[in-house]
């Protein structure tokens, strides 16, 4: 416990000088629409299963260069862990809930436009809202919130295999 305020009080006598950028804040919502039935040959075999995903919770692009994901959504859970267990580019995944709702953990080998896309993020200083939604006509709502500098160069390409729309935008 003695420690404690000797750490604080030299946190405190410190002398910053940090420049800062009052821009005001900005948000994107955009809506990625996958081409050929989803963004890889494991969202393809997945969503004809006619899965309803809610929402993707959580995505990461891991250091092994391989992509964990966390979803929710709702349909043929036993097809869902069928498909997953026989695909080779997923390494592991656990399915909780039924078909009238389900959570799913799944890690797997990312490949080329997912991983553009994730390191896009992460060379990024916006952030991402989460979690993704999922649109009925098989889109993935995003929310991106940063500055108008942090959105310069976000949307300036758009890589083949998915088509955006980003009609949304705050003034």
């Amino acid at each position: 416990m003695s420690a404690l305020p000797a750490i604080h009080g030299r946190l405190w006598s410190t002398s910053l000088s940090v420049a800062v950028n009052h821009e005001r804040m900005r948000y994107v919502t955009f809506v990625v629409y996958p081409r050929d039935g989803g963004i890889n040959r494991l969202d393809r075999r997945v969503n004809k299963l006619g899965l309803e995903y809610r929402a993707t919770h959580r995505m990461e692009l891991l250091d092994d260069d391989s992509v964990a994901m966390f979803a929710e959504g709702r349909g043929d859970v036993e097809g869902l862990r069928r498909v997953l267990s026989e695909s080779p580019e997923v390494f592991e995944f656990s399915v909780s809930g039924d078909d009238a709702g389900f959570f799913s953990y799944t890690r797997y080998a990312a490949d080329d436009l997912t991983r553009l896309l994730m390191e896009d993020r992460r060379e990024s200083s916006y952030l991402m809202d989460m979690p993704f939604e999922h649109t009925d006509d098989g889109g993935l709502r995003v929310t991106c919130i940063g500055t108008e500098a942090a959105f310069a160069d976000a949307l300036s390409e758009q890589p083949e295999g998915v088509r955006v729309d980003a009609s949304l935008a705050n003034p």
